[in-house]
């Protein structure tokens, strides 16, 4: 067995579950898919929510994965400023901020946990 799946053994049974999971309503348990959170966590200026089409139930995203998010938007652009730094060609630091802001975008929405809304 490789290096990361002898990490992968240290991990909890608990925590391997709710890791890199598409979460789904706390009311019904329909999931969500990846472009229905993708759109809620767009805009962090307001506080991400979620309708569920099934039961139509608000969820919203939990604080502690709300700064998550926060810190997540800011590899890329740490990473740009790392890169403008560095001795490397415009077009070489063009493609590797690229591919990190497209993996960053791709991971956001499995990074998120909802709570229901009480009325």
């Amino acid at each position: 067995m490789g290096f990361y799946g002898e990490i992968i053994l240290y991990i909890p049974y608990r925590m391997r579950e709710e890791v890199m999971k598409i979460q789904s309503c706390v009311n019904c348990k329909r999931q969500f898919s990846w472009r229905e959170q993708a759109k809620s966590t767009r805009n962090l200026f307001k506080y991400p929510e979620i309708e569920c089409s099934n039961c139509r139930e608000i969820n919203k995203i939990t604080i502690p994965f709300y700064i998550l998010q926060f810190f997540v938007r800011a590899i890329p652009v740490s990473v740009l400023f790392f890169l403008l730094k560095s001795d490397i060609s415009n077009g070489n630091r063009i493609i590797i901020f690229l591919i990190c802001a497209a993996i960053t975008l791709y991971i956001e929405p499995f990074l998120v946990k909802y709570k229901k809304i009480e009325k």
